[in-house]
């Protein structure tokens, strides 16, 4: 017995820059955002002029420790054998207005064998990491970092000032 169902929307016409539509269509249909970058946002009911744009995150219309992605994986061994592990910081905030700085992470007692240059990441702590120097990420914009050590730290965000 097949278990799937399907539901079919129209999610409205639309001449917006946002993802899925402008909200103004007064038709009775579910508008969409129109917003310039938005993934979702708030759309319109269809009778209504849709969202203002502000939504950049799907549930998140303000500055949040939650724009901070961090994705680490293994690399490429050192010629010693220690394994290494690549980090990406990424601000995934797509407006240009969320610029985010003071990026502090929870990393343990981390250390590693390989140099990192401190302006891009250093332990000031115990849990306590520092990334880019303390200085802004923009919407978008990543860094990267390799550590050496023979096991992976969890990092985490910890906090952050917007």
């Amino acid at each position: 017995m097949n278990r799937f169902s399907f539901v079919y929307l129209d999610i409205g016409e639309g001449d917006g820059i946002g993802y899925i539509g402008d909200g103004n269509d007064n038709d009775g249909n579910v508008g969409g955002d129109d917003g310039t970058g938005g993934f979702v946002g708030n759309g319109g009911d269809g009778n209504s002029t849709g969202g203002d744009g502000s939504e950049n995150r799907i549930g998140e219309g303000t500055c949040s420790n939650k724009f901070i992605q961090v994705n680490q994986g293994p690399s490429a061994s050192l010629p010693s054998g220690i394994p290494t592990y690549t980090v990406i910081v990424l601000n995934a905030c797509f407006s240009g207005s969320c610029s985010i700085s003071n990026i502090h992470l929870s990393c343990g007692w981390f250390s590693s064998a390989r140099l990192i240059n401190p302006k891009i990441f250093r332990r000031l702590n115990y849990n306590d990491c520092l990334v880019n120097d303390g200085q802004p990420l923009t919407a978008g914009q990543s860094l990267t970092f390799s550590y050496a050590n023979t096991f992976p730290y969890k990092l985490a965000v910890s906090s952050i000032v917007c």
